[in-house]
């Protein structure tokens, strides 16, 4: 299913590569959105990456070279940051290249993402906060002993993990400020600062709607309308959640899409109900 260049070409150029972006909430349906666009032969959308980071971590060295304080090819450099979304996805033989980071809208980052392409589009997946913090209560609990949030708590010394139900403190590391949730929502909010560079794609208008949902992703992006299969959904990039996150099935995609979450009302305590749902907090969509 992946469209890789065969080993005997690398290093031959391929198809130049035009570069759109995948943003958003986590656990609001961007893996299964990736899934559906990599139906499409002339689409590769990836897992998540760390081009960003990396692009990030080039420019931030470069103002302390010698050439680049002497004002010498300071356009060179700039290349070099350019050229990297090329690179990264050398091997990847397709026209539309979709990198998923959720993190692209960000104020700072939208500006590297126009230097991989000055149009800039970005998907931005949301779903409500307490349906996002009830499912990644629900995949905890299933191991409670491998994953990352309850790790990542006793690594930090999160204090709420001290004084409040465990449940509880997992949805207060979770919303923590400048944690991903929260840079996910800095991200997915911008869309009102740039009209036109954004769409956003609610989690239930995609479970609900998808042929709709698809075509609307398809107008956005200036692609040719495309009948995707919805009962057949196979995954291009496999994850090994386990490793990453010791939760075995956080990126697991089923064959058929459907919603199978059970009520937020039904997984969270009251306390979490009150400061994370639509009294406790404003999101924008």
């Amino acid at each position: 299913m992946v469209r890789l260049v065969d080993v005997a070409t690398m290093g031959v150029p391929g198809v130049p590569k035009t570069f759109h972006f995948l943003a958003g909430l986590p656990r609001s349906g961007s893996t299964v959105l990736a899934v559906i666009l990599n139906q499409r032969p002339d689409v590769y959308a990836s897992p998540q990456t760390d081009l960003l980071q990396v692009m990030h971590l080039l420019e931030s060295q470069i103002p302390g070279l010698e050439s680049h304080r002497a004002g010498l090819r300071r356009e060179g450099y700039a290349n070099m940051v350019r050229s990297l979304g090329e690179t990264f996805y050398a091997d990847v033989d397709v026209p539309v290249v979709i990198d998923k980071n959720r993190a692209w809208g960000t104020p700072y980052n939208l500006r590297l993402a126009r230097l991989l392409n000055p149009d800039v589009r970005i998907l931005a997946t949301v779903r409500p906060i307490l349906e996002v913090l009830a499912s990644f209560v629900i995949q905890a609990r299933a191991h409670p002993e491998t994953n990352f949030i309850d790790a990542a708590m006793a690594r930090t010394d999160f204090y709420p993990a001290q004084y409040r139900p465990i449940d509880d403190a997992r949805c207060d590391w979770l919303m923590r400020p400048n944690g991903e949730i929260d840079r996910a929502i800095l991200s997915a909010a911008q869309a009102r600062a740039h009209p036109g560079a954004f769409h956003l794609i609610a989690y239930d208008d995609l479970v609900s709607d998808p042929v709709e949902t698809m075509a609307g992703v398809s107008r956005f992006l200036g692609l040719d309308p495309f009948a995707h299969d919805f009962d057949d959904l196979r995954e291009v990039d496999v994850h090994d959640d386990e490793a990453a996150f010791g939760l075995p099935d956080l990126h697991q995609v089923r064959p058929e899409l459907a919603r199978r979450s059970p009520p937020p009302e039904d997984v969270l305590s009251p306390y979490v109900l009150a400061r994370y749902g639509p009294t406790g907090g404003a999101y924008p969509w």
